[in-house]
């Protein structure tokens, strides 16, 4: 049964149009801009030699496994294969595997070197880590922030959007994190 969202809820969300667009525009960094400035791949017609990295930022880790499926879905009903390798980043996974996110692609075994790393990150990664290899960054400006119900003294993590002037002291970290 197919649900409906209420129109008077105006809670932020990402709905499944947004993670297909997202796909889709990370299948096409290689068709165009890459593979004009560094060549096609010797061995992949589709994709560039070099691929730099992506990182995405969602709101919770619910959003980072709907992206994940997203990422996956798209891949395997592509023409081509992509040829992602996709990463976690939040509070909940080990330091082992937040310690892969920081591994350059070409240290990885020689049959993932052509492979693009796209990070799917909550804002943990937002100001605390900076990753060498990122070139493109996607944000849906949607948070998590602590709220409490004035009636019920309730505390409760709501998604809200990052208002315009908290995006712009946010993009001048991003930029100086990742474009010293």
């Amino acid at each position: 049964m197919a649900t409906t969202r209420d129109p008077n809820d105006t809670t932020p969300r990402i709905d499944k149009l947004k993670f297909e667009v997202v796909s889709r525009l990370i299948s096409a960094f290689d068709s165009k801009r890459e593979i004009t400035r560094y060549g096609r791949h010797s061995e992949y017609e589709n994709i560039s030699s070099v691929r730099s990295a992506v990182l995405i930022f969602l709101p919770g880790v619910a959003e980072i496994e709907y992206m994940h499926k997203a990422l996956v879905e798209f891949d395997n009903n592509s023409v081509y294969k992509n040829y992602w390798h996709i990463l976690p980043l939040h509070s909940r996974i080990t330091s082992e595997e937040q310690s892969r996110v920081f591994q350059p692609i070409s240290s990885l075994p020689p049959n993932y070197r052509h492979f693009r790393k796209i990070i799917l990150s909550t804002n943990i990664a937002e100001s605390s880590i900076t990753v060498p290899d990122i070139t493109y960054i996607i944000d849906f400006c949607l948070t998590k922030q602590l709220v409490t119900d004035t009636e019920t003294n309730f505390c409760s993590l709501k998604v809200i959007c990052i208002i315009f002037t908290q995006s712009l002291s946010y993009l001048r970290r991003i930029f100086s994190l990742y474009f010293p």
